[in-house]
């Protein structure tokens, strides 16, 4: 599933806990990076763009981008992926997969 935003509006997606204890996770940083014409995988030298990052109850994390900060993306997908400390380990989830376009009333 890709989900799909027009530059300038806000980014939101949820990200849920399917297994484990959410009461064990201690820590939640979600980022998303560019994806190159052509590449399956962002560039490490590429800054990734950090996301707020919200619980929503006690099955997850809500990940947001402000519209402002959507207006200065450039159309194209990108990759996202949160990390997690649980119990005193790191967790990276599967990447998300996010489409930027341009849209007409913009």
């Amino acid at each position: 599933m890709t989900y799909v935003f027009q530059r300038g509006e806000t980014i939101s997606f949820a990200l849920d806990l399917t297994d484990g204890n959410f009461g064990g996770v201690s820590a939640v940083s979600i980022a998303m990076k560019p994806l190159g014409v052509g590449r399956s995988v962002p560039d490490p030298a590429t800054p990734a763009i950090q996301l707020s990052v919200a619980a929503n109850g006690t099955t997850g994390w809500t990940a947001t981008l402000d519209a402002v900060a959507s207006a200065a993306l450039v159309p194209g997908s990108y990759l996202a992926d949160a990390r997690m400390t649980v119990s005193g380990g790191t967790i990276i989830t599967d990447p998300v997969a996010i489409r930027i376009v341009e849209g007409v009333s913009s």
